[in-house]
Formats: structure tokens, sequence, C-alpha cells
């Protein structure tokens, strides 16, 4: 083996493809945002907010097989498939080095573009597979993840750190009303996330798995399908 074949070779040992015909999600997330966020209006930054779900959109732009996004703090998570017709092909062939790779600088690229108030954001990102029937599920979760963040945001905007030591979501609420704070009264945006669609056009609103699910299915078949031999 010459030099040239050995070297590509220990390249090839850590560069590997996801299973094709299969739902991919790509998580991008900003790196140390709570650094990038110092000085923002709190608790929630309406520019940084409207410059991640425009450079969400960007990125989904170029993404091979979009279907779904799901924007929430310094995060965006993308549903692709490659299953649309037997000759539909993943986005990099599902090549996880350059999914991620891409993703990341993409994001980073558009966010920077958009955001020039601060000095360089930055953004990584993690590719895997989930089950068509599971995929409602992880962008469930994500809204579960911002309803609980954000009623914290907006609670460490009134309250201290020692206030808030050990206090359930339950208690966060009931402390926020003495104050005449009512997380339920924040903006769409501010309490649900926002949707990216397979359009490229956006939504803020709560979705359940049956509401992602019959979107889903308007999309693409309910289950991926193997042309015959």
């Amino acid at each position: 083996m010459n030099l040239g074949d050995r070297i590509k070779a220990y390249e090839a040992a850590s560069n590997y493809r996801l299973t094709p015909n299969s739902c991919v999600f790509l998580r991008v997330d900003g790196k140390a945002f709570h650094t990038f966020t110092r000085g923002m209006q709190r608790p929630f930054d309406p520019a940084l907010m409207q410059t991640m779900v425009d450079a969400a959109v960007e990125t989904a732009r170029e993404m091979q097989g979009f279907k779904l996004g799901y924007v929430q703090s310094d995060e965006a998570t993308f549903l692709l498939t490659d299953f649309d017709t037997h000759d539909t092909a993943g986005w990099f062939g599902y090549e996880v080095n350059k999914l991620v790779s891409i993703s990341a600088s993409t994001m980073t690229m558009h966010f920077n573009r958009l955001f020039r108030e601060k000095p360089m954001a930055v953004f990584d990102s993690r590719a895997f597979v989930v089950p068509r029937h599971d995929a409602p599920n992880a962008f469930v979760w994500r809204q579960q993840d911002w309803a609980r963040n954000s009623l914290q945001m907006l609670a460490r905007a009134h309250f201290s750190h020692r206030e808030l030591h050990g206090k359930g979501r339950a208690e966060l609420h009931e402390m926020l009303m003495e104050r005449g704070v009512n997380w339920a009264a924040l903006s769409a945006r501010e309490k649900n996330g926002t949707f990216v669609l397979a359009d490229k056009s956006v939504i803020s609103e709560k979705w359940g798995y049956e509401d992602i699910d019959v979107y889903l299915t308007g999309l693409m078949p309910e289950s991926p399908t193997v042309p015959r031999t």
C-alpha cells in the first residue's frame, strides 16, 4: 500500500454514512452562547431570536431532502429524508462528516452574516437517525425543552439564583404570578419556539405528535419504500 492509500485508509476509518431510507436529524447548537449573549436583552432578545430563525431558514434552503425544522434558544433542529422516490439521494449521501461539518458551518456563516452586533458566533452539529414513527417525538422533545428553558429564563429575569434554587416548574409559575408576570402571556415565539416548514415559511405554534405526524405524512410516504429487485 502506498503512502497516499495508507493515509486515506486512516481517514476512511472514521468516515461513515447514516442508514439510507431513513429520517435523519441534524441538531445545530450554539457554542458557549451563555457567554456570547452577555449584555443582551433579558429574558429574550428579539434580534437574537429573529436571527436564529432567519439563519435556520437559510441553512434549510441548502439542505437536500429538508422536511421540517425547529428553532429554540441557540439551537436549530432539521429533519431530512431520502425516500421521496426510489431515486432520491440523501444530502451528501448521509456521510456523517459532511453532514455535521457543513450544517454547522452553514449555520455559522448565515448567523454571523445576519447578526453583526457581537463578535463571531460558532455552532456545532450532530447527526442521527430516528425511526419514522418517532420523528414527531424528536420535535415534541425539543418543544418541551424550550417550554422549560423559557420559563427558567423568565424567572431568572425576576428572581435571584438563590431564590430560584431547587424550585420546580409549578413553583416558578406561582412565584412569577405573585409578581404579576404570566408565562402564558409571552409571545408565541417566546413560548413555543419556531417551526421552519418545508417551503421555508415559519410558524410559532405548539405542535403535538399528531400535528407533526400529519404534516410529515403529507410530505413523504408513511414508511420508507425500497425498490423491488
